[in-house]
Parts: C-alpha cells; structure tokens; sequence
C-alpha cells in the first residue's frame, strides 16, 4: 500500500521527518517498506499484514501514527 505524507499530515499533526516516522512505524509494526520522495511530497510504501485489516487506508494508517 502506497500513503504520502501529506496525507497522513490531513489526519494528524506530524513534527517529525519522514525517514523518522518510518522508522517508529516500522518498530511500532507497520513495515514500512520504502520512502521515496516525489514532487515535494514522501511515498510510503507500507506492508500489510492479513491480520490488520484496520490498516487499509490512509486514516487507519493515521490513528496509528497519531497512537505512536
């Protein structure tokens, strides 16, 4: 699954980079896979397990950065 940034930044406050959130997502859980920037925005690439279906989008993948 591929979030951006600024998405995640429309859900919840965000003061970190985002190398930073990868890497609490990724001990938090969520593997993220790759960050790539593109067009002044980050793309997450983000594993998801069978088991988190909660996950599947972009406010699910919000309320866990918002939790972490």
């Amino acid at each position: 699954m591929k979030v951006t940034y600024n998405w995640i930044k429309d859900f919840v406050e965000v003061d970190i980079s985002p190398e930073q959130l990868a890497d609490k997502l990724t001990m938090a859980g969520i593997e993220v896979k790759a960050v790539e920037p593109r067009d002044g925005d980050f793309v997450f690439e983000i594993e998801i397990t069978s088991n988190r279906p909660d996950w599947l989008s972009v406010l699910g993948i919000a309320r866990e950065v918002a939790a972490v």
